[in-house]
């Protein structure tokens, strides 16, 4: 075989290689509104609208995307009929998004991110 077919082959596999190998992200988000609320989530990437979901008290909801650079992933969240919303994934902000399996927990005052050691980091609504 010819060292230019080598080179070739070598290329493609590659190529096939760092595409299977795309880093994914699984966003997790729990009903925990106090007052037994039920409370509607949506979802959305630059790529994908993952639609509206209602969750009654206690319930999840969970979506997942492949990282990419300088990301947003906003959602509303709406209950009784107020509505907030908060960018549940942020590349840039690794304080709000420094996880792989990204748990939340949805408050009126805002949602926490669950970590596996610690306490949970609690930020308010965007708006």
């Amino acid at each position: 075989m010819s060292l230019f077919i080598q080179k070739i082959i070598l290329l493609c596999a590659l190529i096939l290689l760092s595409l299977h190998n795309i880093h994914g992200i699984h966003v997790n988000i729990h009903n925990s509104l106090e007052g037994s609320l039920d409370l509607i989530v949506h979802c959305k990437t630059m790529d994908d609208d993952f639609g509206v979901h209602p969750l009654h008290p206690g319930d999840n909801y969970g979506f997942s995307f492949n990282e990419k650079v300088l990301f947003d992933s906003p959602c509303s969240f709406g209950w009784n009929g107020e509505t907030h919303s908060f960018n549940i994934y942020h590349a840039s902000n690794l304080r709000k998004s420094n996880c792989d399996d990204c748990n939340w927990n949805i408050f009126k005052s805002g949602p926490c991110r669950i970590q596996q050691h610690g306490d949970p980091i609690c930020f308010p609504f965007d708006n």
